[in-house]
């Protein structure tokens, strides 16, 4: 969920960033936004992940 919606809002912004550079950049666009979605997906992964080892972590020290 949280993903969806950084992407969403990755979305607008390029939206803007693509009506601010015009058309020239916009050939590139599309693969600039398909690197941008998924290397702040795989972050976010990262840190939910790390989120449930601390979790497990804290669980087994009590």
């Amino acid at each position: 969920m949280l993903i969806m919606e950084v992407n969403d809002g990755l979305d607008r912004h390029l939206d803007e960033i693509e009506l601010f550079l015009g058309s020239k950049f916009v050939l590139h666009f599309p693969i600039i936004i398909f690197i941008i979605k998924a290397s702040t997906t795989f972050i976010l992964e990262l840190q939910l992940e790390f989120q449930q080892e601390k979790k497990e972590m804290e669980m087994f020290a009590i």
